[in-house]
Formats: C-alpha cells, structure tokens, sequence
C-alpha cells in the first residue's frame, strides 16, 4: 500500500465520547465562574443602563438635541418671514426712490407712518365699531 502524506488511509481512532454524550452531568464551570459571570453581567447591563439613561437626559443627550432641533427650526421660520418682510419693504423702497412726485411721497407718509408736520395736529376719526366695547354698553349710560 502506497502512503501519501497527508492523507490517512485508515479511518481515524476512535476519540472518546463528551462526557454529555457518555451520560454524565454536564459541568459549565464551578460557583464561583458562575458568580463572575453573574457578577460581570449585572456590571455590563448597569453600564449600558448609565449610558442610555445620560443620553436621553443629559446636557447633551436626546431631550436636549430635540429641544435645539425645534428652536433651529423656529428661528429658520422667523429669518424666512423677516427675509420676505425685507424684501417686500426694498421692493416699496424702490417704488418709493422712482416717485419723485412730492405729494405723493406725502400722502404715503401720512396715511402709512402716521407722519405730519412740526406744526400740524392729526386728529382721527373713529368708526362706531371701535367706539362700542366688547362686552356690551358701558356703564353709566
């Protein structure tokens, strides 16, 4: 019979059984393995605990990102509608540099910015509606 190396020609020995297989109890390790990794575990749930609970909560953690996410989102609202008054107010600005008729300037000073002259008194007249309260007639009629 020719041996080639490597290669076994005969089936191999017989390995003896795992003890669980031959019917004897099987052994993970003694008490005080077991109590290590006991001990290890609760360590290690604790710190992943510690660690979700500081970021939800903390200075820097969840609460605080979304806090900040609303704020950010509030103010890009707020620059958008000061960005569209400011261009609304160019825009008047514009019309405003083209009208070189004075009384026309005047008469939009007065009625929009409520303007007069040093020596003028402006008196307003106001509508039966904003004379009547709210709530009814007002006492002592």
């Amino acid at each position: 019979m020719v041996r080639i190396p490597g290669f076994r020609s005969a089936p191999p020995a017989a390995r003896p059984a795992p003890a669980f297989a031959r019917g004897a109890p099987a052994v993970r390790g003694s008490p005080l393995r077991r109590r290590l990794r006991l001990s290890l575990l609760w360590l290690g749930g604790a710190a992943v605990g510690v660690l979700l609970y500081t970021s939800l909560t903390g200075a820097n953690g969840l609460r605080t990102y979304l806090d900040l996410r609303q704020e950010r989102l509030r103010l890009e609202r707020e620059v958008a509608e000061l960005q569209r008054r400011r261009a609304e107010i160019e825009t008047g600005l514009v019309a405003l540099r083209d009208t070189a008729d004075t009384e026309t300037l005047e008469r939009i000073a007065r009625e929009k910015y409520r303007m007069r002259r040093p020596q003028e008194k402006v008196i307003e007249i106001v509508g039966e509606d904003e004379l009547t309260p709210a709530n009814g007639p007002v006492a002592g009629d």
